[in-house]
């Protein structure tokens, strides 16, 4: 989700982020997604269809730790469910290939 955003303002998204930045921001996200995470107003997301960005940040390996947590915090709430169920098919897709890489040398 962070990587794959884009800014029309500058043209360029976090892809021209310096990479020594981008742990620093999304470690500073994390942070505010502890501090403000509603879980009622999570759950509202899912009254209408997913919106997109839940299958780009259900990809990233970098935000399922949060994810772990907050579900540990929260265990009542839909969202969190819903995005712990797309992220393993995602997780074990990543292991499978990674299996399959380590296998051919």
């Amino acid at each position: 989700w962070l990587r794959s955003s884009s800014s029309s303002s500058s043209g360029g998204g976090t892809d021209s982020l310096d990479a020594s930045v981008l742990p620093i921001l999304q470690q500073c996200l994390a942070a505010e997604v502890r501090k403000w995470f509603d879980p009622r107003k999570a759950d509202l997301i899912l009254d209408g269809d997913p919106p997109q960005w839940i299958n780009g940040l259900s990809k990233q390996k970098e935000w399922q730790p949060l994810v772990k947590e907050l579900l540990k915090r929260h265990p009542n709430c839909l969202f969190l469910h819903f995005l712990q169920k797309k992220i393993q098919p995602n997780a074990q897709q990543t292991q499978n290939r990674n299996n399959a890489t380590g296998s051919i040398s």
